[in-house]
């Protein structure tokens, strides 16, 4: 039979480990698995002692502690996945037809461009009934 002290030298280890990503490392994946890491090894370390005084709070408490990481790992995830991604902008190129992305077409060479006036005059003759 291991000692509990053995556990609870593993749970130290995994703790310092664990906090150690946590506070040096940038990434927010990586500190959210070092937190996770941390969680863990206190959830080791409740499990020893429930083992240890021969009582089942130990492993009530860390059944919550799993499934709390577990809700907290997913929502954390998704809260810097959206923060995280860069906005979508509309390219220019692509969503014009190809001819304006080709050059001026046939149709706008052959005819010169109207003016203004003349723009407006054709406008005005055909809203005359």
């Amino acid at each position: 039979m291991i000692p509990v002290e053995h556990y609870l030298a593993f749970g130290l280890v995994l703790f310092l480990i664990g906090a150690g990503g946590a506070l040096l490392r940038r990434n927010p994946v990586v500190i959210l698995m070092s937190i996770e890491l941390m969680m863990v090894a206190v959830t080791i370390n409740l499990i020893a002692f429930s083992r240890m005084w021969g009582a089942v709070n130990g492993q009530l408490f860390s059944i919550f502690i799993m499934a709390d990481a577990a809700a907290q790992t997913a929502l954390a995830l998704g809260i810097v996945v959206a923060c995280s991604a860069r906005p979508r902008t509309a390219d220019v190129a692509k969503s014009e037809p190809a001819e304006a992305i080709q050059g001026v077409s046939d149709r706008d060479q052959e005819q010169p461009v109207a003016s203004i006036d003349e723009e407006a005059d054709r406008y005005a003759e055909r809203l005359q009934p």
